[in-house]
Formats: structure tokens, C-alpha cells, sequence
């Protein structure tokens, strides 16, 4: 097990020098980035250097890799890598890159028994070279601990440390977010307000869901079965409760999309092709779930359970090429959802159906679902719209060089880590020096990747099917070699990943992937 967790960090160190090699040869890349460097360098090699440095929390799941290394080192990798492949210095990433390292140092020193408040001073210094971020890293560092010890409570055995870091960092800089996002309609006194107050509607309403869905989820939490038992819950409170989030969430839409009707907006939102693809999408569902649940007891669990990957693809994949705000909105809509019914199937609501929830999901869940939450599927949604979230631009040309990172999430997860499941679980024999993953598994999550990266880098270079062998003999075929070489270095890094990490691969195979594509696509 120690080889697995030396290459799994091993990826992770490579990546922070990648993106520090791509750094000094971009010649676009702004001068504002060298101030995150040295904080990504310290934060990659401190880390790498304690890689085996025990540390237990009771309330993590049980697992010999408690994955810190990949929570603290896959945001600040994600937001600086997205900064260098556009080669300007987008205000709000740049902050929230400066918060993330910040959480990661503080994190690093805590593990190294140094938590007074001079190295957190020294700390901040490297921040303060910036005056955007002046005081949003100790801001930031206080939410995350608080969600942290939140999340480590209520989802107990049900994630590692690693994987604890990243939600409570997601969170919080979704949080921070979400009230800038207000604030900016507010007032455009500071740069940063006026940067997030750039985005468009679905953005808006992308966040506005979200945020829903999280404040319903907070209402009903009272009411789980932990909580009961602790100490009963008022039904009246609850739906008190409930009541003020949804006045709340109108409130919000008033004042982030001008209307108290957010379904009027939606309806508008709806043109006749998105439409069609709505039913498409229910349809599928339609279908597919009956079927799913009875494939799966006819065949292995670690199959059954990349059904929904397969069905990823075949959803998403074909909206994901052309048309990304309709892709970015429902992926809001469909995770609010999902947290929604894990609420009703952990509070009980019989008449919601929370007995065929529970027998639908015990089919799927394996032994990493140890806990009262089961939030696989969440995962899943969330990996796949993560790096389209981070990539969207409403604005942006199909530009055949940057394509890649916006389908990380379903590369990495619908593709990639289906086919090694399949193939390693079908042919396959477990290794130990690759954390008991089989090298055939492997092999085939990089050939996937590989293969559906360049499909997609064909497919945008190609205008219309009549214009194909025009296109293919302008292209730069050396540029286009080059470019392939280091989509299947990506590929290679992703797949060694895949193998050695015992973190939940819905949660971190996107965002590596997204970092390393991202670096792919420099020139």
C-alpha cells in the first residue's frame, strides 16, 4: 500500500511541476501568477515530504490512505492551471487560487504540529503581495474549518480526510461566491465585485439552485435519524424552517435574475432544441433505471455500478458539444435534486418514496458508503460538471487547443474509470504494488482516455462532415503530434492516479484530469 500512496503522490508532485514549467514557457501567462508559484511549490514539496506522516481522525472512513496530499494539492492545481492556459489572470480564480493555497499551508502545518499564530502570519505574507486577496484567505481558512468539522461529523465513516478537504473547500469557496455574487448587485465599489458581476444569467441561476437545494438540505438535517436520537427535533421548527429558505431563494432570484418567478425564467430559458433534449434526457431515465436495477443483480457490483457512467456519456457528452449553458444549468438543477432525495431518504419521508429510494441505492453502494449519507451519485454529477463549471465561458470560440478540459469530467469518469473497471474486474488480476488495482484496468482507462481525447480534438477542428478532408490536410500535423503527446502524458498520469488512490474517484480523477489537460493545452 505504500508504493500505491508514493505514486499517487508521485502525480501529484509532477503535476505542480508541470504547471510550473508551462509557467516559465508561456509567454502569454500574466506576471501576477509568480505570486502563486512559490506558495504551489512549498505547499507540492512539503507535503510530498510527509507523505506518510500518520495522522487518524475517528470519524473518517476507514482506510490506510487518508488521501490529504490530493485535498489540499487538486483545487489551488485546478484554479492556477486554468489561469496559465488562458494566459491572463482572471481576478476572481486568482483569489480563489491565493485562498486555496493559503488553506493548504495552514493544513501542512497543522500536520507538522506547528499551529500558533506566528507561522500563520508568516504564511500570509506570501498572500499579501496582492492586495485583491488581502484578507479573503483568512476569511476563507475560517469557513473551511468550520465546514470541515461540520462535514467530518455528519457525513462520519462515510469520507476519508482528503476527501473532506475538497468538499469543505468546494463549499466554501462556493459560499464566498454565492455572496459575492449578491454583494455585486449590491455594490460595484471593489475590482472583485465587479468581475463576478460580469456573468451572465445562467451562471446566476446555476449558483441560485445550488444554494437552494443546500439551505432545504440544512432545514431538513434536523430530522435525520442521527439527530433524533441525539435530541427531537421540532416538526414545527423544520417547516418553519423550509418555509424561510424558499422565501429566501425568491428573494435571492429578485435580486440575481430581476424576477420572483425563477420556473418563468426557465420556461424562456427552454427554446425548442433544449426542449428536445429535456425529453431526451427524461426518457433515458425513463428507460434506464428500471433496467439498471434489474442488470445489476445479474452481474458484478463494481459493473453495475458504471452503468451510470455509461449513462453519463450518452446524456451529457452530445449536449457538452453544443450547448454548454443548457449542460452548466441542468447540471445545478439535476445535483440539487440529488441532494434532495438523499435528504428524503435520510430523514424518511415514506409518502416521497423513501423506501424505494433505499432499496433502489442499497444495490449500488459499496463498502465506502459505510455511513447513514450516500452520496456516490452526487459525486458523480459533481465530477462531471465541475470542470465545465471552471471553464465556462458563454463567450468562448471553439478554439480546437483549449477543448479538452471542459469534458474532463466525463473523459475521466464516464470513459475512463468505466472502462477500467470493466475491463480490470472482467480480466484483470489485482496488483499489490499498485494499490490491488489490476495493471489491465489501468491500461484501459489510459487508452480510453487517450482515444476519446484525440476523437474529440478531431471532431472540433472539423467545421462540417463535407469540409473533413480539407480541414485534416490544413491542420498543423506536427502542432496537432505535439499536442497529442501530451494529452496521452495526461492520460498516463490520470490512469496511475486511477490506480493507486483509494479516494473516491467521482471526486478526484476530474479535477486531476482537468489540471493536466489544461497543461496539455499551453503552447
Amino acid at each position: 500500500m505504500k508504493n500505491a500512496i508514493l505514486l499517487e503522490a508521485f502525480v501529484l508532485l509532477f503535476a505542480s511541476l508541470w504547471a510550473f514549467y508551462e509557467h516559465i514557457h508561456t509567454a502569454t501567462t500574466s506576471s501576477i501568477l509568480w505570486t502563486l508559484q512559490f506558495p504551489l511549490q512549498t505547499l507540492a514539496f512539503g507535503a510530498f515530504s510527509i507523505i506518510f506522516h500518520p495522522q487518524t481522525l475517528t470519524r473518517e472512513r476507514d482506510t490506510e490512505d487518508s488521501g490529504w496530499m490530493a485535498g489540499v494539492l487538486l483545487p489551488p492545481l485546478a484554479l492556477i492551471s486554468r489561469q496559465i492556459v488562458e494566459g491572463t489572470s482572471d481576478i476572481v480564480f486568482l483569489a480563489y487560487a491565493h485562498c486555496s493555497l493559503y488553506i493548504g499551508l495552514c493544513i501542512l502545518l497543522n500536520r507538522l504540529g506547528r499551529s500558533n499564530g506566528l507561522f500563520r502570519i508568516c504564511i500570509s505574507l506570501l498572500f499579501l503581495l496582492n492586495d485583491i486577496t488581502a484578507f479573503l484567505p483568512f476569511i476563507a481558512w475560517k469557513i473551511f474549518s468550520k465546514v470541515l468539522a461540520f462535514g467530518l461529523g455528519i457525513l462520519r465513516r462515510s469520507i476519508t480526510l482528503g476527501e473532506g478537504i475538497l468538499i469543505a473547500q468546494g463549499f466554501t469557496f462556493f459560499l464566498i461566491d454565492f455572496l459575492l455574487l449578491v454583494s455585486a448587485r449590491i455594490s460595484n465599489s471593489f475590482l472583485l465585485l465587479r468581475a463576478v458581476n460580469t456573468r451572465d444569467n445562467v451562471a446566476r441561476m446555476s449558483e441560485v439552485a445550488l444554494f437552494g437545494g443546500l439551505l432545504i438540505a440544512w432545514c431538513l438535517s434536523p430530522l435525520s435519524k442521527q439527530q433524533i436520537r441525539d435530541r427531537p427535533p421540532s416538526i414545527s421548527k423544520c417547516i418553519g424552517r423550509i418555509c424561510m429558505a424558499i422565501v429566501g431563494v425568491l428573494c435571492l432570484c429578485r435580486v440575481l435574475l430581476s424576477t420572483w418567478n425563477p420556473f418563468q425564467w426557465l420556461v424562456s430559458f427552454l427554446h425548442s432544441f433544449r426542449l428536445i433534449v429535456l425529453f431526451f434526457w427524461i426518457l433515458s431515465l425513463i428507460l434506464c433505471l428500471p433496467l439498471f436495477q434489474w442488470i445489476a443483480v445479474k452481474i458484478r457490483q463494481i459493473i453495475a455500478r458504471k452503468l451510470f457512467h455509461g449513462l453519463v456519456v450518452v446524456m451529457f457528452f452530445p449536449v457538452a458539444l453544443m450547448d454548454t449553458q443548457m449542460l452548466c444549468l441542468s447540471y445545478s438543477i439535476a445535483i440539487t435534486l440529488f441532494i434532495l432525495t438523499e435528504c428524503v431518504r435520510v430523514v424518511s419521508i415514506q409518502k416521497l418514496g423513501a423506501t424505494q429510494i433505499t432499496a433502489f441505492m442499497s444495490i449500488f453502494v459499496d463498502h465506502r458508503e459505510a455511513g447513514s449519507i450516500v452520496l456516490t451519485h452526487t459525486y458523480l454529477l459533481l465530477g462531471c460538471a465541475l470542470p465545465l463549471w471552471l471553464s465556462y465561458d458563454p463567450m468562448d470560440s471553439k478554439n480546437v487547443q483549449f477543448v479538452l478540459p471542459p469534458h474532463a469530467g466525463i473523459l475521466a469518469l464516464g470513459i475512463g474509470d468505466a472502462m477500467g473497471a470493466v475491463i480490470g474486474s472482467l480480466y484483470g488480476r489485482p496488483r499489490a504494488c499498485i494499490g490491488f488495482k489490476s495493471v489491465e484496468g489501468t491500461l484501459a482507462v489510459f487508452l480510453s482516455i487517450s482515444l476519446a481525447s484525440i476523437f474529440i480534438l478531431r471532431l472540433y477542428a472539423v467545421p462540417s462532415i463535407r469540409q473533413v478532408r480539407e480541414v485534416f490536410d490544413r491542420y498543423d500535423t506536427f502542432s496537432f503530434s505535439v499536442q497529442i503527446l501530451r494529452v496521452l502524458l495526461a492520460s498516463g498520469l490520470t490512469s496511475v492516479f486511477e490506480a493507486t488512490s483509494s479516494q473516491i474517484d467521482n471526486l478526484t480523477l476530474p479535477l486531476l484530469l482537468f489540471t493536466l489537460l489544461n497543461l496539455a493545452s499551453t503552447s
